[in-house]
């Protein structure tokens, strides 16, 4: 239904003066921040341009959070960014999720079924530098809080990332784009719950339901082909992330016996967009983890998950 919605809302708005930038490599990631999916770019789009997008993503896996268990989850996104100026991008997102975790019944325990919703909103701005010699840089400014309002502010978050991007086309006429962002997330989403008395599986997944995480670094690198122009109708635009985290604000001591006891996570994403229709840009793709966090440090990825979702341009 909301797909519908926005699908029909670019249907009734006019076309972007600048449909490059509108359709084309500016889009929002999952935050709403311009970029490819998992991660945010360099790009802001042409100026007074509203970029709005609806994404969806699903995981599900076995012996994940408890041995025997097995856990299914699925998120959605309503993400957008507005390009105020010429290198200003204003963006914002609102998150839900919603996590069913099933364990079989053992000699010692009967069959257990837990499922457990969640959300919340983030805002922010980013700032770039004009393009020179195919080298354009900038940052970003956000913060979020969880929808679970008794807990905030405490169990908000907030991160700073500067950006960095060589878009080789400048250069050569090799239509592939380089990204790197560099950056730091302060988190204090464990605050949400107190679990006193509770084992260390209830606090296992209900940390990896509402996303509960440790502050920590952040570094990724991007590749992406805007082949708009190239591939006529379709509208492809392939692109890839590598991932990488690393928790910095220590265990959590109720589970420091836990294992694996790594405070790093890595992960892959691959991904395509294609113009759906003349208005609205629909992209698909995945997610492979490479390297699970330590369970004292911070909630696992499941092994692999897909997504999709439409983005639609405005132009005032």
């Amino acid at each position: 239904m909301a797909t519908a919605c926005l699908i029909a809302a670019a249907t009734a708005a006019p076309t972007p003066a600048n449909a490059q930038d509108a359709v084309g490599p500016a889009a929002p990631s999952r935050t709403g921040a311009a970029g490819l999916y998992g991660m945010s770019t360099t790009d802001v789009g042409a100026v007074r341009s509203l970029r709005v997008a609806l994404y969806g993503d699903l995981s599900r896996a076995s012996d994940f959070l408890v041995l025997g268990d097995v856990n299914t989850q699925a998120r959605a996104e309503l993400a957008a960014g507005f390009t105020w100026r010429r290198h200003v991008e204003l963006f914002g997102a609102v998150r839900a999720g919603w996590n069913r975790n099933e364990q079989a019944a053992t000699p010692s325990t009967g069959a257990a079924t837990s499922t457990i919703g969640s959300g919340g909103f983030a805002v922010g701005a980013k700032l770039v530098t004009a393009p020179r010699h195919g080298l354009t840089g900038g940052g970003e400014l956000a913060a979020g809080l969880p929808f679970a309002a008794g807990s905030w502010p405490g169990s908000g978050v907030a991160w700073v990332t500067a950006l960095g991007a060589l878009d080789l086309a400048a250069l050569t006429r090799l239509p592939l784009r380089a990204h790197l962002s560099v950056g730091y997330i302060a988190d204090g989403s464990r605050t949400q719950i107190d679990f006193t008395g509770q084992p260390a599986s209830a606090r296992q997944i209900a940390m990896f339901a509402r996303g509960m995480d440790a502050s920590r670094l952040r570094f990724a690198f991007g590749l992406d082909a805007p082949l708009e122009d190239r591939t006529g109708r379709l509208g492809l635009h392939p692109f890839a992330e590598y991932h990488a985290e690393i928790a910095i604000s220590g265990e959590d001591p109720a589970l420091s016996d836990q294992s694996p006891y790594n405070p790093d996570r890595h992960w892959l994403t691959f991904g395509l967009r294609a113009r759906a229709t003349a208005r609205v840009t629909a992209m698909v793709g995945g997610n492979v983890t490479l390297r699970q966090v330590g369970i004292p440090f911070g909630p696992p990825l499941p092994p692999w998950s897909v997504f999709a979702g439409a983005v639609v341009p405005l132009q005032f």
